[in-house]
């Protein structure tokens, strides 16, 4: 990985990247799957994981500046979605997975998502509105094992990034800690949900 001196530590993939380094086997998260077990994150896997989700949104064109979407529950996808993004200056959207039909329309053409990122059993909802939502490039889908769901053969898979043999690490692409990470939306009980601007140095004060 080379000298880190460059990386700033309030940007959380920056972070992570020194810390893959430093100490790669820790843990950082571990995501409990029931009878199924569960998945421990380190920092090495943090770092390997975005880079290769940061790879799939550069190639297919998304980069600093534009929005990607993430439907999808608590998974470690989750993360490395998230992290991706602060590599590359994209702008992650997380969307409550409850989220469907014209509310759920509305929330990806109103963020101009270029990307979603969405776990297989959130498919369908998704499927339903993206006719609707012009602005998307890619709709990368990540099957969850114990969830049994068969894959649609029409979107991308993410698994095939994720488990693939070979991996080549992105360069950090924001060095301004101002600079968006996510746009969180509201609950809009009293009219249209409203999004809300989180830069990078608001979640990478929390050191990991």
């Amino acid at each position: 990985m080379g000298t880190k001196a460059h990386l700033n530590q309030v940007i959380a993939s920056h972070l992570v990247e020194i810390r893959a380094e430093e100490q790669p086997d820790t843990r950082v998260y571990i995501f409990e799957r029931g009878e199924h077990g569960e998945d421990v994150c380190t920092y090495a896997d943090l770092y390997e994981k975005s880079n290769r989700i940061a790879r799939l949104l550069l190639e297919k064109g998304i980069g600093k500046g534009d929005s990607f979407a993430v439907f999808m529950r608590n998974y470690p996808e989750f993360v490395y979605s998230l992290l991706a993004g602060t590599t590359i200056g994209a702008v992650m959207v997380p969307i409550d997975p409850r989220n469907r039909g014209d509310r759920l329309k509305f929330l990806l053409n109103n963020c101009g998502a270029k990307a979603v990122i969405v776990s297989a059993e959130s498919l369908d909802m998704l499927t339903e509105v993206l006719g609707d939502v012009p602005s998307i490039k890619l709709v990368s889908v990540v099957y969850r094992p114990e969830l049994k769901v068969p894959a649609d053969d029409r979107y991308h898979a993410m698994n095939e990034v994720l488990e693939a043999s070979a991996w080549e690490r992105v360069d950090q692409q924001i060095m301004d800690e101002r600079h968006p990470m996510q746009i969180i939306y509201t609950s809009g009980t009293t009219g249209d949900p409203k999004g809300v601007a989180i830069r990078n140095n608001r979640t990478g004060l929390f050191n990991i």
